[in-house]
């Protein structure tokens, strides 16, 4: 639930070691989205660990109950794209 109305910073935490690709993911929550293309990582455990990315953009969301969404291209084929951790909303 989304204790008050308005803007709010999004945080992606995953992991993916390389990428030949520029896809973006969408995050979405009612008509608000963010779109974020998809980098290699280093986090602390060095190249394609999990990292914490704060992202430009701002998700713009209800008071209330509400659905997130993460999409991947369409255009992405494996079976696997990269390992996500975790998305975080920051008033």
């Amino acid at each position: 639930d989304v204790p008050s109305p308005g803007n709010y910073e999004v945080r992606l935490s995953y992991a993916i070691k390389s990428t030949e690709r520029n896809d973006p993911v969408v995050i979405a929550a009612g008509n608000s989205a963010v779109r974020y293309t998809i980098k290699p990582t280093q986090g602390v455990w060095g190249e394609g660990s999990f990292e914490r990315i704060l992202l430009d953009e701002m998700l713009t969301l209800h008071e209330g109950r509400q659905q997130l969404t993460l999409v991947v291209p369409e255009t992405v084929k494996e079976d696997r794209f990269m390992d996500f951790r975790c998305l975080e909303l920051i008033p």
